[in-house]
């Protein structure tokens, strides 16, 4: 049975290649992403502030995702610098308690199958989720993708009556047991983690001042107040 794949393009220059959600250009991972990445565009088009999201840290997918959220909310100036090191500081340690608990070591992702009823294939609601308007061009910049749904504005389809539940097919049995090409290892989050936390703390040690300069002003106000 023939399906489209995720458009996503990974910066290694090949796609991801899972299978897309109906009606869907992008996989249910890619596309969760480009949802919170036009959310945060659309926040700042607006003036307004865009809460981190965190997803539950039960997975090294999951903490991939909240080390980008972070990341990104620092780069716009959404968030302190001393608040993102704390957080790298959670997520690093939450790192560590997932290897020694042995769990998700290695990210096992199933080989492209169709009929694998494990797989969420639709996404429907995916513009009201993100609060974004319908018809958003998801393969452009968030930017001009926002400016051209603003221009010209697309009326969301009707809703869709329920559908009669049937059968789910048996998802298959046996996994690649192989690490997915497009995720980082656990030693590669723990590199990235500790690099971000260095630069973090860089920056906040950066913007004291010198320890001597301190003590010259408490010394220069003591004199002036014995005058």
């Amino acid at each position: 049975m023939q399906y489209s794949t995720c458009r996503h393009l990974k910066e290694d220059g090949t796609y991801c290649g899972s299978p897309a959600l109906a009606d869907r250009n992008h996989c249910y991972y890619h596309l969760n992403i480009l949802g919170r990445r036009l959310r945060r565009a659309q926040a700042l088009r607006r003036g307004q502030s865009c809460p981190v999201y965190i997803p539950p840290l039960d997975s090294l997918r999951g903490i991939h995702v909240a080390l980008t959220e972070v990341i990104d909310a620092l780069a716009h100036g959404q968030i302190e610098p001393r608040a993102a090191g704390q957080m790298l500081y959670g997520l690093q340690q939450t790192t560590s308690v997932l290897r020694a608990m042995n769990e998700e070591a290695e990210w096992q992702d199933d080989d492209l199958d169709d009929t694998d009823d494990s797989r969420i294939r639709e996404f429907p609601n995916f513009e009201a989720q993100y609060g974004l308007p319908f018809g958003l061009d998801l393969e452009a910049p968030p930017e001009v993708a926002l400016q051209k749904a603003e221009d010209n504005p697309t009326a969301p389809p009707p809703p869709q009556p329920p559908q009669p539940v049937t059968k789910a097919a048996p998802a298959r049995a046996v996994r690649a047991q192989k690490r997915s090409s497009d995720g980082p290892s656990y030693n590669d989050l723990r590199e990235r983690l500790q690099f971000i936390e260095d630069a973090v703390r860089r920056n906040e040690q950066e913007r004291k001042p010198p320890a001597s300069a301190a003590h010259e002003g408490l010394e220069e106000e003591e004199d002036a107040d014995t005058a």
